[in-house]
């Protein structure tokens, strides 16, 4: 059994124990124990036969056999030009215009039962079309949500902003596509040289003519200086973003394109928030077979990381890194990061970095097997310089994937947030650990009110509302694709603060040696399901799951088939849903 404090008035989140103290992470909460590693990378399944990892005859030695290829800066947009100042694109005319249709989706809505954290907050009542990305202000602690809607005409990339935590959200910032749509939308808060924070979001605009030009949009966080500026004029399939932390900070950016000739490159730039655009726009590996997807983090002191997948120098994917040691300016020769032993299509990379004199690094990747998907990480703790395998997150499930994560911006604070899908079930998982124990994630717990969607991530973040919060945004699928909040300080499995009161739970004795009686008042008629959890949030059993009418009811719980611990039980009805903590003491 894990050890647990109890406190009054404690929000438990299942293995963790939340203090709600000034500066607090994630309430001081107590890790778990981590859990062991495997002998093949990306799975619990020790019969999967070893593949040879071999380096592929021939292969180039250098990313870039032609050399550097840059781009020229693009100075920022002039939008007195512009028709419509939102539209980066309204000075152009396309002949024979169509509009967009809306992409068909196909999923189910099989929830993954289990504990959450609190009631999740809606951002907004918009259908998101393919994604969502969150960033907190390290200076006031404002959160900046952005994600593009779901329009045949006038498509649009919108960011909201929270002065609260997340507990209310008002539109702050739009872009908009008049003759086309909007994909890829991501946003982070940086501060320029004088101290100034900008909210900077990006997204890729697709043309009627077929182009996929990358944009960016920066505006002070007062909403004051708005002004578009391109990245890439066309065949930009994925894009990516982050910031230095402090004032003089950089923002980067990284994004994959595809050739003529059916190959893939990626390509870095980044920008001063000066008012000179993206610069050092270059090329970085090139002749790619696989669309690499790649993520990229700053840390600290100029030391910046992409991870990406690819399968140029070997016969099976692999995880790579490049690294840049001095800003963005220049970069270093990519390296393996993993072998990927098991010859595994491996997909959805993403990075974080801590931001300490040195760093602790993190790289999540999906491998897909043919029956079933998991995550794995690596993990560095000399500022990415050596990477080491760590272990699958579990419990597998037999489809957990597309993981995100997110470190928190503060020079003595290394932690890390990671949110992931879990399917079957359409949940959003969550996991995090410190960079002083960077192997020590906690099984995974799904966060969602909601059945999210397996099209595309939930997205990882942290804020700071009294303590050091992780918190998560997804969309709901089973909820139109709006998109929710949660944060790790709303929650917990026993919410007494926040339970239902017309529910009137009472459970006693408690403590208890034997059989306890629950009694509850539900004052609306449908399905009451009643459920049992231990410490660490794994349910032990559904009591019942039956229609009831209004009234009030009693039940026995026989726990003498139950080890000393703490557990909680948790009643669902149509008018609500609270928790009781029971102690078991023999």
């Amino acid at each position: 059994m894990k050890k647990l404090i109890l406190i009054t008035g404690l929000a438990i989140l299942f293995s963790f124990v939340s203090l709600y103290a000034e500066n607090n992470i994630n309430g001081n909460a107590i890790k778990s124990t981590p859990t062991p590693s495997t002998k093949i990378e990306g799975t619990i399944d020790e019969n999967i036969p070893i593949i040879p990892h071999e380096k592929v005859q021939g292969s180039l030695e250098y990313e870039l056999p032609m050399g550097v290829k840059y781009l020229p800066p693009n100075p920022p947009l002039d939008n007195s030009i512009l028709p419509n100042p939102d539209d980066p694109t309204s000075n152009n005319t396309y002949p024979g215009y169509t509009p967009v249709i809306n992409k068909p989706r196909n999923e189910h809505s099989q929830i993954f039962d289990g504990p959450r954290w609190g009631n999740d907050i809606l951002i907004d009542d918009k259908e998101v079309g393919e994604g969502q990305d969150f960033d907190e202000d390290e200076v006031d602690h404002a959160i900046y949500v952005a994600f593009d809607t779901y329009h045949s005409t006038n498509d649009s990339l919108v960011v909201y902003k929270s002065t609260n935590g997340g507990d209310t959200w008002n539109l702050f910032i739009i872009g908009l596509n008049t003759d086309g749509y909007i994909g890829n939308p991501k946003v982070r808060v940086v501060r320029d040289a004088g101290g100034q924070s900008w909210v900077v979001f990006l997204g890729i605009w697709y043309e009627p003519t077929g182009a996929r030009q990358l944009w960016s949009r920066r505006v002070r966080t007062d909403g004051t200086g708005a002004t578009f500026e391109q990245i890439a004029a066309d065949s930009v399939l994925f894009a990516d973003i982050d910031g230095d932390i402090g004032t003089g900070a950089w923002c980067y950016c990284t994004y994959s394109k595809i050739e003529p000739d059916g190959q893939y490159q990626i390509w870095t730039a980044r920008n001063a928030l000066d008012g000179t655009g993206w610069q050092n726009n270059s090329a970085q590996f090139v002749n790619m077979p696989i669309n690499p997807y790649p993520a990229i983090a700053a840390g600290a002191g100029g030391n910046v990381g992409i991870a990406f997948i690819d399968s140029f120098y070997t016969t099976t994917q692999e995880v790579r890194i490049k690294r840049s040691t001095n800003y963005g300016q220049s970069w270093l020769n990519s390296e393996p990061v993993s072998n990927n032993a098991g010859a595994a299509i491996l997909r959805y990379p993403d990075i974080g970095y801590t931001h300490g004199s040195t760093q602790t690094g993190w790289i999540f990747v999906t491998f897909k097997w043919p029956t079933e998907d998991n995550i794995a990480y690596y993990y560095s703790t000399n500022s990415g310089v050596n990477w080491t395998y760590g272990t699958v997150i579990t419990p597998a499930t037999a489809n957990e994937n597309m993981s995100t994560l997110r470190c928190y911006k503060s020079t003595g604070t290394g932690a890390i947030t990671v949110a992931y899908n879990c399917d079957p079930g359409d949940s959003t998982m969550f996991t995090w650990a410190m960079s002083t124990t960077p192997t020590n994630f906690d099984n995974g717990v799904k966060i969602n009110d909601y059945g999210a969607t397996g099209l595309w991530p939930p997205t990882a973040g942290w804020v700071t509302r009294g303590g050091i919060y992780s918190a998560i945004i997804y969309s709901a699928m089973s909820a139109g694709y709006r998109p929710y909040f949660d944060w790790f300080g709303n929650t917990g499995i026993a919410e007494e603060n926040k339970q239902v009161k017309s529910l009137l739970l009472s459970l006693s004795p408690n403590p208890s040696n034997g059989p306890a009686k629950l009694s509850y008042t539900t004052k609306n008629p449908g399905i009451v399901k009643i459920s049992l959890y231990d410490a660490s949030g794994r349910l032990v059993d559904i009591i019942t799951n039956d229609s009831k009418s209004a009234g009030t009811y009693t039940l026995n719980l026989n726990n003498q088939e139950l080890p000393n611990g703490i557990y909680f039980v948790r009643v669902e009805t149509p008018e609500g849903t609270a928790t009781k903590t029971m102690t078991i003491v023999r």
